[in-house]
């Protein structure tokens, strides 16, 4: 929250500084809970789930990453399926927005700004698919089959710990779910250059079998 709203001046300042403080008591106990439950994820310890709507949890999974999406320049879509919406997962919702949250992030920094950011849901057998896709320079060929790996990252020196993606993956996995990507690479329009991107696929078993049951 930038000191700068905490201090506003003028007649509603007052309100202004309320609502920001409130806005940091809410993402403070989120953030607790969030690392409550990658520690009990680190411990292999089972966590509670219950059935819970899908797509709420990736809406509230976009507007968090929103504000830091706008500072990068990036630009979001998004594109849910009228199928997929309102399904049920049994569900720890904690883990499975920080997955999609993690996702996002990772996305918006493929490129230094200006990434374009596109998050599409659709229904599959039985299961809903979510695909975040960006179009930064993909991930090269001797990385790829490493990202889900504890601890391996090309990023050290910017202070990552290589534990994002192998934690998404196993919190994904622990829903009975499947995460996976794909290196993107098709040519653009006039031929002249190939275009690159990453797209991440986050699949999970749905509570009914038909997206109208």
């Amino acid at each position: 929250m930038d000191f700068a709203i905490l201090t506003a001046a003028g007649e509603n300042g007052a309100q202004v500084r309320s609502d920001a403080l409130d806005e940091i008591r809410t993402q403070a106990i989120r953030c607790g809970k969030v690392v409550r439950s990658v520690l009990q994820f680190a411990r292999s310890e089972a966590t509670e789930k219950w059935s819970s709507d899908l797509t709420g949890v990736l809406r509230t999974a976009i507007d968090v990453t929103a504000r830091y999406a706008n500072e990068r320049g990036a630009h979001v879509e998004i594109d849910l399926s009228r199928e997929a919406s309102g399904q049920t997962v049994l569900m720890n919702p904690i883990e499975i927005e920080q997955v999609f949250v993690n996702l996002i992030r990772n996305a918006v920094e493929s490129q230094p700004s200006g990434t374009r950011v596109n998050v599409s849901t659709r229904w599959v057998e039985g299961a809903v698919e979510i695909s975040i896709e960006d179009d930064g320079p993909g991930i090269p060929e001797a990385h790829a089959e490493h990202i889900f790996d504890p601890f391996y990252t090309t990023r050290l020196r910017e202070g990552r710990t290589g534990l994002g993606l192998s934690v998404a993956h196993g919190i994904v996995e622990d829903h009975g779910g499947s995460m996976w990507h794909e290196t993107l690479d098709e040519p653009s329009v006039d031929g002249s250059r190939t275009l690159g991107g990453t797209r991440f696929h986050v699949r999970l078993p749905a509570e009914k079998t038909s997206p109208r049951a």
